[in-house]
């Protein structure tokens, strides 16, 4: 069976910048919805970073048939939440200093004990610390999966 060589680094940025697209997506539409206070809704930000890194690790085994080496996928995993995670940190970030800040007003009115603290800039650093936080979870439940296996792809 022939092997393709493909660049780890070129894929995990396509596909933070996927990943990326795909928070936008949710948070324009929970914006629509006007479901944005409702912080429980936010794990579905979980669901979106996995699907981004599990399609990721796929597509890269299906084209090259190669073994993932462990560390090389944790740091596969984590750029492609790290790509994605910068990206709509500063959305976010620029979303609510610029665009909306009325928004984030709103969402201090709802976060009693938190509300005071939230500013764009605590947004952007909150969105980097969970969504790191899953994205090694993620990359580090993949690698279980991927690290040594050839069959699945």
């Amino acid at each position: 069976m022939e092997t393709t060589e493909i660049s780890t680094r070129k894929l995990a940025i396509k596909a933070g910048l996927l990943t990326f697209a795909g928070f936008v997506v949710y948070f324009m539409f929970m914006n629509y919805m006007n479901l944005l206070q409702i912080i429980e809704l936010r794990v579905l930000n979980f669901f979106i970073l996995s699907g981004g890194i599990f399609f990721a690790f796929r597509y890269y085994k299906s084209v090259t048939k190669k073994k993932f080496e462990y560390l090389q996928g944790l740091i596969f995993g984590c750029t492609i939440s790290a790509v994605s995670l910068v990206l709509f940190a500063l959305f976010a970030g620029l979303y609510f200093s610029q665009i909306d800040p009325l928004l984030l007003m709103q969402l201090k009115n709802n976060a009693p004990m938190m509300g005071a603290y939230i500013t764009p800039f605590t947004v952007v650093i909150t969105i980097m610390i969970e969504g790191m936080c899953s994205g090694l979870i993620i990359s580090f439940a993949l690698m279980q999966f991927y690290q040594n296996d050839a069959t699945h792809s």
